[in-house]
């Protein structure tokens, strides 16, 4: 049976100005309950005049175009520690293939799994490869290698619209320009207020509407391939935080960022190390659907 899927489209009356976002939803929807609503704003089914809205507080005005995805939640990934995620493992390292959904808090962590230390953060939204020490001495020294530059990380993005040149490297510098939905927005600003950030980038594949592109860091500032790839005009689909206005219709789950492959010589050991990590199922799905 065919799961139901549409899309509704309002325009706010003067009636219906100032009201919460939940409560419009409630007056169309009168069959779904305000937690299941709820669960779907939350999900990023609902947009505010073409721009997601998470916050069923929101207030909505008088024309306003509300669009929303009547469909069925899928359950979330699970992001209890899976051993069947570990990707190398030894007595100083373990690296982790990142489900979309946890987040990089070292308080959280502890709670997952005892004896780990996140030497890095991916955003909650990007899957791939994260490396944790196992104790303070391995942690030291990764900590080092990522301050000299010498872990290379590369990750698979898939950016709305076609990339001009087939590759390039993008060097500016990022800081904090203010805040949405709560979270920290980070762009270009002058060199006195932020930290150099250099992103290497090469079109991997095109399609109609979207490319799938290889990115590099070459240093690891918060949002940096975020903030790169839609400052060239071509946002990470579904970056609703960088990204204000897509030419590509499909609707993601996330943002479609991956980091799929680390290669650095091992702390202890100085064994060459190169990790891979398989592509989750939703990235896939979205190539196959946008044909990368």
């Amino acid at each position: 049976m065919a799961i139901k899927k549409s899309i509704c489209r309002w325009e706010v009356t003067s009636r219906e100005s100032g009201q919460k976002l939940l409560v419009f939803l409630k007056g169309k929807f009168a069959q779904e309950s305000n937690k299941e609503l709820k669960r779907k704003i939350e999900s990023k089914l609902c947009f505010v005049n073409g721009k997601i809205e998470r916050f069923a507080s929101a207030l909505v005005n008088k024309g306003d175009i509300i669009t929303f995805y009547d469909e069925p939640l899928t359950k979330p990934a699970s992001v209890d520690f899976d051993p069947k995620r570990i990707l190398f493992e030894d007595e100083h390292l373990l690296l982790y293939r990142k489900p979309s959904g946890l987040t990089c808090d070292q308080k959280e962590i502890d709670q997952w799994k005892k004896g780990l230390f996140l030497t890095h953060r991916l955003d909650k939204e990007t899957s791939g490869i994260l490396i944790f020490a196992k104790g303070m001495l391995a942690f030291t020294k990764m900590k080092e290698l990522f301050a000299q530059r010498k872990i290379h990380k590369y990750y698979l993005a898939i950016v709305d619209g076609l990339p001009k040149n087939n590759q390039g490297v993008i060097e500016n510098y990022l800081g904090k320009k203010h805040s949405y939905q709560g979270n920290a927005i980070y762009g270009q600003v002058s060199k006195d207020k932020g930290l150099l950030a250099i992103t290497k980038w090469i079109v991997k594949q095109r399609g109609k509407k979207a490319a799938l592109i290889t990115a590099e860091p070459i240093t690891g500032r918060t949002h940096q391939i975020r903030v790169h790839l839609a400052g060239m005009g071509h946002p990470i689909l579904g970056d609703f935080a960088y990204g204000k206005e897509f030419s590509q219709i499909y609707r993601v789950p996330r943002i479609m960022l991956h980091a799929y492959k680390v290669i650095f010589s091992h702390p202890m050991t100085n064994e060459k190390l190169e990790v891979i990590a398989p592509l989750p199922l939703d990235f896939s799905t979205t190539r196959k659907a946008l044909m990368l």
